[in-house]
């Protein structure tokens, strides 16, 4: 007789969404329109080709505009087809999940106090240069003409809405300058959180696991400046401290349009 727990089963569809789900699958919904520029019709139709359906088993483009306004109750066999579509088309990341946890949580308490939301303004692109000075302790300050940032280190991309933003960081080939196109693939992931007129951003380097920290402050120019260290692989035994020491480092935005 075969033991039950040794039986393969598929994991079970999920039927029944409660609340906090339904925002989260609503607000991957808008996110995804967002980034891809579309309205709801167009949406309508992504979510029915990715989920195998056509427009009409999925149901009307009403029920859609309903559920991406929060208006009424949808009913829950919707709410999965959208479910699914949020998976299918990595709409909704567990790095999503947890810039939005982080920023849930360095919310403040106080009922007349609402949370630090980061600036829509700071969502973008940016070159990323860093500075020849290195630091040797925490005493340090913002200065223009203390930042001489001249190495460029790469790009990021910053997106997102509400407490918490995403963050992709991509580094420059060697030897290449900086040159349009000769970025690798993302080389640290992470989240942007704001406590005015703190900029923080916390980043895992893909590579290594370890984590990537900026504190950065804006500029009138429109520029992050400040500084970051990141954690550095070493071997058990060895004296060396386990991460750098402060840099330089300066956010440039780029122009919407430029390579």
């Amino acid at each position: 007789m075969t033991d039950d727990a040794q039986v393969e089963r598929k994991p079970r569809r999920q039927i029944a969404f409660d609340a906090a789900e339904r925002d989260r699958i609503r607000r991957a919904l808008l996110a995804y329109a967002r980034d891809n520029r579309i309205g709801a019709p167009n949406l309508h139709l992504h979510i029915a080709e990715k989920t195998g359906r056509t427009v009409d088993q999925l149901g009307a483009l009403k029920t859609l505009q309903r559920f991406l306004v929060g208006e009424g109750r949808v009913n829950d066999g919707f709410v999965a087809a959208c479910a699914t579509f949020v998976e299918r088309a990595a709409a909704m990341t567990p790095h999503d999940e947890l810039a939005r946890d982080l920023g849930a949580f360095f919310s403040r308490d106080i009922a007349d106090q609402p949370a630090d939301e980061v600036p829509s303004r700071l969502a973008g692109d940016y070159e990323v240069w860093a500075g020849e000075t290195t630091f040797a302790n925490l005493k340090v300050q913002i200065k223009g003409e203390d930042m001489n940032p001249d190495v460029p280190y790469g790009r990021c991309c910053i997106s997102g809405n509400g407490r918490g933003l995403k963050v992709h960081e991509t580094e420059a080939a060697p030897g290449s300058n900086g040159a349009a196109g000769s970025f690798r693939p993302a080389a640290n992931d992470g989240m942007m959180l704001y406590f005015d007129p703190l900029i923080f951003v916390l980043m895992k380097n893909k590579l290594t696991r370890l984590p990537r920290i900026y504190w950065l402050r804006e500029r009138q120019d429109g520029r992050l400046a400040g500084h970051a260290m990141h954690g550095d692989p070493v071997e058990p035994g060895n004296d060396y401290p386990p991460y750098s020491r402060l840099r330089n480092y300066e956010l440039r935005p780029v122009a919407k349009g430029a390579s």
